[in-house]
């Protein structure tokens, strides 16, 4: 296999080093061909031993990050025997609260330019479309598929927007949503990874609200361990979002327009 050049936080760094240790050769084997079938990309450049690498790469395409850690607790971690579940999960959580304790010393810093209570009020004011778009953005550049210039660009010129008024279109006009949105939306699809991840989009699109793991694990008939990585994947490139982190169970949903653009796909898929 080709060698897979990752840089990432130092902290995690260390942390997916302690964790991987854990792992027998099967159980790091189940782990990354996990990974290859739902993620695609560089994943597939993995050798099925290299754990570290594995997670590594997750933290680089933004499934994990030093304070979002749902997809090594609740994917990674219960596929190592039980013997080395807790010592791992010992782990994560000293890791986790090294995180708290920093985050604590950066808010008490005298310099931050906004206060808590400034950094909220910007937050309600932003509309859930919005959220979903700037994240969009986000993972969008993070995977190197253009520019920033390029996609400005591209927004602004309606890139790849079908001529043709469509009802979709005329749902996004009633939502607020401009041209070159409508086309941002066709091409977070487009560039979804794999199909496994596509075919879960549209999927999902049944749902009227908010979702557990275990319901989307029904709808696409495989296990909640497989579900769960495929959720996290599609949280990742914005087609769905958590609804609240603090819960006790992780719930999803998915924004109105994407919804109906998925179910789009699933109506040409049926005619």
């Amino acid at each position: 296999m080709a060698e897979v050049r990752i840089e990432t936080h130092p902290g995690l760094q260390q942390l997916f080093r302690e964790i991987s240790a854990k792992f027998d050769p099967t159980e790091t084997e189940n782990v990354v061909q996990s990974m290859k079938r739902n993620y695609g990309g560089k994943f597939n450049l993995l050798d099925d031993q290299d754990l570290l690498s594995c997670l590594l790469l997750l933290e680089k395409h933004g499934h994990v990050s030093d304070n979002k850690l749902t997809l090594i607790e609740q994917f990674v971690v219960p596929k190592s025997n039980k013997e080395s579940q807790e010592s791992i999960k010992e782990t994560i959580e000293s890791f986790k609260r090294l995180v708290r304790h920093k985050l604590a010393q950066r808010r008490n810093y005298k310099g931050d330019t906004m206060t808590s209570r400034k950094l909220r009020k910007a937050r309600n004011r932003t509309d859930g479309f919005e959220l979903v778009w700037v994240g969009w953005i986000s993972c969008y550049l993070r995977q190197e598929r253009k520019s920033a210039d390029d996609l400005i660009t591209g927004v602004h010129k309606g890139e790849a927007v079908t001529p043709k008024k469509s009802k979709l279109e005329e749902d996004a006009k009633e939502e607020g949503v401009d041209i070159g949105q409508l086309s941002a939306i066709r091409e977070m699809f487009d560039t979804l990874p794999t199909d496994r991840l596509k075919m879960s989009a549209v999927s999902i699109s049944l749902f009227c609200g908010p979702f557990s793991v275990f319901t989307a694990a029904k709808v696409l008939g495989i296990c909640q361990s497989e579900a769960l990585a495929q959720l996290e994947g599609l949280v990742t490139s914005a087609i769905i979002f958590v609804v609240y982190e603090e819960a006790k169970e992780r719930m999803y949903d998915i924004h109105p327009l994407l919804r109906k653009y998925a179910n789009s796909i699933k109506m040409m898929q049926n005619s």
